[in-house]
């Protein structure tokens, strides 16, 4: 797996296919680097493992862009993802992710 997690034409941040501990400090400093009142695009695409480090970060990142006037915008999340939020009962937190 490359360890390119930006850098997709839309300039979306993609989410590794293991999404865990040990990639959460990259995508944690990507995330901060944009400013908290703009939208930032998600690419989850690719998740086939996450771990509750990363759904925490997306916790944070979602509650940080909200409380700032910005958001977070799902360009697209894989099935995993979406069933790991449903079945934590998160879609109100992580809006997009359940669709």
């Amino acid at each position: 797996m490359s360890e390119q997690h930006q850098g997709n034409e839309s300039g979306a941040i993609k989410l590794p296919g293991t999404f865990s501990i040990s990639s959460v400090e990259k995508i944690y400093e990507q995330v901060n680097g944009a400013s908290a009142s703009q939208r930032i695009k998600l690419d989850g695409s690719e998740v086939e493992v996450m771990d509750a480090a990363a759904l925490q970060l997306l916790l944070a990142a979602q509650r940080r862009q909200a409380s700032h006037g910005g958001g977070v915008d799902w360009l697209e999340a894989s099935d995993y993802m979406k069933q790991v939020v449903r079945m934590l009962s998160l879609q109100s937190q992580l809006p997009g992710l359940a669709d």
